[in-house]
């Protein structure tokens, strides 16, 4: 998929074509979720604010003014649809179990003939998802938008609105971050 692809699905979604809305909605709903998911912490809710997202999205299309910036205002309209659901709760609340799931669907997938080394993958996704909790938002921001939602450096750029400088400083942070916490000894987490 190019970004041409997406352009033209764009202009072609403004023309009031479903058929291009169901391809962008396909081809960012897992993005969505996983954004959504890590600022609700629960599947549900963020299944409600991708939906409501995408629902707000298609109504306003004829308001994009820039179709090349898609992405990054579905982005912030799902943004804007979390904050408008936990207006009065906690900004930190914690990365339920889906997110741990998903970790665990790929390397620390449960395996018979080595229970030991799956308990101890699974220890490990447990840990990594508290330590990006506690995270200041913009550093945990850059490593759910890259690791739980597959997004690449310039679509991070783009959907936040920073320097790909700031991007790399707040990349290498909270990576530096999240290891100097692996690396402690167990009880202090």
């Amino acid at each position: 998929m190019t970004a041409n692809d997406d352009l033209d699905d764009v202009r072609a979604a403004m023309n009031s074509d479903l058929e291009a809305f169901g391809r962008l909605t396909n081809r960012y709903s897992h993005a969505l979720t996983a954004f959504a998911y890590s600022r609700c912490g629960n599947i549900v809710d963020a299944q409600d604010v991708v939906q409501d997202t995408l629902i707000k999205a298609f109504k306003s299309l004829n308001s994009l003014k820039q179709p090349e910036r898609f992405l990054s205002w579905l982005f912030q309209i799902a943004r804007n649809e979390c904050q408008q659901l936990y207006r009065f709760e906690n900004k930190q609340r914690k990365l339920a179990e889906d997110i741990t799931s998903s970790y665990a669907n790929g390397s620390a997938a449960y395996n018979d003939s080595q229970p030991e080394q799956s308990l101890h993958e699974e220890e490990t996704a447990q840990l990594l998802k508290a330590a990006v909790m506690r995270l200041p938002e913009p550093l945990q921001e850059i490593i759910v938008l890259r690791y739980f939602s597959g997004l690449c450096r310039s679509e991070i750029v783009s959907l936040l609105e920073i320097t790909p400088d700031a991007y790399d400083k707040r990349h290498q942070r909270a990576l530096a971050q999240i290891k100097s916490e692996l690396s402690q000894p167990s009880d202090a987490h």
